[in-house]
């Protein structure tokens, strides 16, 4: 198991992640076989290295992009379901 550790600047930021009732978490949590905590202004991601890898890039990508849509932030979601 291989856990990663994220900082979130601002909580706006942690809510547009999120998605409403959290369902991007969710979706990144069930296609790539990890699991999201959030954890005051850290979310941990923790899981097999290369799932978490992904996942963590996807997250990064959409705290900086935040306006785009999720999957042209994140390749592997694209990949994934397709």
């Amino acid at each position: 198991m291989f856990e990663q550790v994220l900082s979130i600047d601002r909580m706006e930021n942690a809510v547009s992640l999120f998605g409403s009732f959290d369902e991007n978490i969710r979706l990144i949590e069930s296609e790539f076989s990890v699991t999201v905590l959030n954890r005051g202004s850290d979310l941990k991601i923790s899981g097999e290295a290369e799932n978490v890898a992904k996942a963590t890039t996807c997250d990064m990508s959409y705290l900086s992009l935040r306006t785009a849509k999720r999957t042209s932030l994140c390749p592997y979601l694209a990949i994934a379901s397709a």
